[in-house]
C-alpha cells in the first residue's frame, strides 16, 4: 500500500478546522481547500464537531492524493462516509 503524509502550515491547519464559518463576508473561492476537495465534502466537514473536523478533511486530502500518485485517478464524486463512518470512495 502507499502511505501519504501531509504537512500544513498552522494557518492553513486553522483554516481547516474554521471552515464552517457562516460568516457572509468570507471569500470562500479563495481558500485553498474549496480548490482541492469536492463541495460535498467540504460541506460534511463543516457539519461535524472542529475535533473531528480536521481528521476528515485531512484524511479525504491525503485519500485523494494516494489515488492520484498510484493509479492516476482523480474522483469526481465525494468521498464521504458509510454507515459505519469508513471512506466510501465513488
Amino acid at each position: 500500500g502507499l502511505c501519504v503524509g501531509l504537512r500544513l502550515k498552522e494557518s492553513s491547519a486553522l483554516e481547516l478546522i474554521s471552515s464552517g464559518s457562516n460568516n457572509k463576508n468570507d471569500n470562500k473561492e479563495h481558500r485553498w481547500i474549496y480548490s482541492q476537495l469536492h463541495p460535498e465534502e467540504i460541506e460534511y466537514g463543516t457539519g461535524i464537531n472542529e475535533k473531528n473536523r480536521l481528521t476528515f478533511f485531512l484524511g479525504r486530502l491525503a485519500m485523494r492524493e494516494a489515488l492520484r500518485l498510484e493509479n492516476n485517478i482523480i474522483p469526481k464524486g465525494p468521498i464521504l462516509r458509510d454507515e459505519y463512518k469508513r471512506p466510501k470512495v465513488p
